[in-house]
């Protein structure tokens, strides 16, 4: 019996069912007649046996998952309380950062970013742009790839562009050149 389980281990697609597995070892390990019979029977219940046992750790193992999980939400409760006091500390030191930087870009790279919106609206049709659009411009242009991450970065960068130039308008999702006459 042993090898007729090596033999069946060997194989991919071993059926879970009764009938579709009896068929498939009958045929796959020649099993015909009454001693066949009764080797894939005693081969079926061999892997209902085995399948059982996998269930039931994999049961236990759900459980023990789950009392870990419980233990965790505790100590995070008690974390939770400690931490709420740590956060305001780091909200305010947030609000004193962002102060003293306000602007997102060096003058060179609002000269560049400023340059290239003007260039993309210059290409485009109505001369005008969405923000989304002028963001997958950016990421795709290799002098801008590796200087902002997030798309609220890049459009915090076409924002604080536009607003510097005179002939560059934002109204709602969409950036317009104006004319520069």
């Amino acid at each position: 019996m042993t090898r007729h389980i090596e033999k069946i281990l060997a194989y991919e697609n071993v059926p879970r069912k009764e009938k579709p597995f009896r068929n498939f070892a009958s045929n796959s390990l020649n099993l015909y007649g009454r001693d066949g019979e009764a080797t894939i029977a005693s081969l079926w219940k061999h892997f209902i046996n085995v399948r059982q046992k996998q269930a039931e750790e994999k049961e236990a193992l759900s459980k023990i998952k789950k009392e870990e999980k419980d233990d965790n939400h505790k100590i995070e409760d008690i974390s939770d309380e400690t931490k709420d006091i740590g956060d305001e500390k780091v909200q305010t030191a947030e609000k004193i950062e962002e102060k003293m930087t306000t602007s997102v870009m060096s003058k060179p790279e609002k000269k560049a970013v400023c340059k290239a919106i003007k260039k993309a609206l210059k290409k485009s049709p109505k001369h005008q742009l969405k923000l989304k659009e002028l963001r997958k411009i950016f990421k795709s242009d290799s002098l801008f790839n590796d200087s902002f991450q997030g798309k609220d970065d890049w459009k915090k960068v076409i924002k604080e562009a536009v607003k510097s130039k005179k002939n560059l308008k934002i109204e709602g999702k969409t950036v317009y050149l104006m004319d520069e006459s």
